[in-house]
């Protein structure tokens, strides 16, 4: 029997490699799907879907690129709170959006983008630098 340490590391790296590309590829259908059922409209949900997936491309872009990162057990956490803060932002514009459109609280897109901003800034900018103080 392979017991030694080393065997167990490998086994270690292997699933977490596994468990952080099916993390990856299922975060942004998954919260495209949510977005589509609280708002009911088909463009907010595939342009923050896209939004999504592109915010994950580029994050493990730039840090396997740029910063020379293999996968490992930080790595996949660090990418793990990646996916989720930019999950947690893009669903809360979107729905704020919404909100706003609903609401009437502006007569354009633009005006309803800058008023969904000015809502969750307060919000999304606590979480970011509690997020990265931690």
């Amino acid at each position: 029997w392979h017991t030694c340490t080393e065997f167990r590391f490998y086994a270690l790296l292997q699933a977490v490699g596994t468990t952080a590309s099916r993390s990856t590829s299922l975060a942004a259908p998954l919260a495209g799907a949510v977005i589509l059922l609280l708002t009911p409209n088909l463009g907010i949900a595939l342009v923050a879907t896209l939004t999504i997936a592109f915010i994950i491309a580029s994050v493990i872009g730039a840090l396997v690129y740029y910063c020379a990162w293999e996968l490992g057990v930080l790595e996949s956490i660090c990418i793990a709170t990646g996916i989720g803060m930019a999950c947690d932002f893009v669903v809360h514009l979107c729905y704020d959006y919404r909100q706003s459109n609903l609401k009437g609280e502006a007569a354009t897109r633009e005006g309803l983008v800058a008023v969904a901003i000015a809502h969750m800034a307060p919000a999304t900018t606590a979480a970011a630098v509690s997020t990265s103080v931690m």
